[in-house]
């Protein structure tokens, strides 16, 4: 089973990435900077999902680590 990473991003930030998109650890996974927080991936990975949560206002992109 493969263990996937949820990073949540305020809405009033546009993700920068995309569903399939390879991620290095430590890149920005939002477009803007209107809050001054960093969204950075904690992994090397692949984003499996990018969705908005209505209910939180929020970004939620989730990714999966790299295969070795």
């Amino acid at each position: 089973m493969t263990d996937r990473y949820v990073i949540r991003i305020d809405a009033t930030e546009s993700p920068a990435v995309r569903v399939g998109d390879s991620v290095r650890k430590g890149q920005n996974l939002c477009a803007g900077t209107k809050t001054g927080i960093s969204h950075v991936s904690p992994i090397a990975g692949v984003v499996e999902e990018v969705r908005f949560d209505p209910a939180q206002h929020e970004f939620v992109i989730s990714v999966s680590p790299e295969k070795a």
